[in-house]
């Protein structure tokens, strides 16, 4: 045996040991009395875990609204687009009309003015 050292037969006792949790939170749960032996791995405590169940629904639930703001975004996109292409259908029926005079000018740049209005880059479409 190195120098300095010695071995022997015996019992440590500990009056005041710290122990600390991974997170806060209150202790729901003491599993250990005073002088009780403990081993390693032994569960000495349970937090409450309702704060942290909750914050966890909380945060699912988040994610649920966000899916569906996403479907409704996704629905307006589908419905601007077909507005869109109807007001281009109609602008060249017009368009055709006016070629053939049977149309009136105005009825050509009330779809005309239409067709701009739903178009890709028009402020019309900026969703709330």
């Amino acid at each position: 045996m190195p120098a300095g050292l010695a071995r022997a037969n015996g019992r440590i006792e500990v009056e005041h040991v710290e122990i600390a949790a991974k997170l806060p939170g209150r202790v729901a749960e003491i599993n250990m009395r005073e002088g009780d032996f403990v081993t390693k791995g032994a569960v000495i405590a349970r937090l409450d875990t309702s704060e942290l169940v909750a914050r966890f629904a909380a945060a699912e639930a988040s994610v649920q609204r966000a899916i569906a703001s996403i479907g409704g975004a996704e629905a307006e996109i589908t419905i601007r687009e077909a507005e869109h292409n109807l007001t281009e259908v109609e602008l060249r029926r017009a368009s055709d009309l006016q070629q053939r005079e049977s149309g009136t000018r105005a009825e050509l740049e009330r779809r005309t003015a239409q067709h701009l209005v739903a178009g890709p880059g028009s402020k019309a479409l900026a969703l709330p």
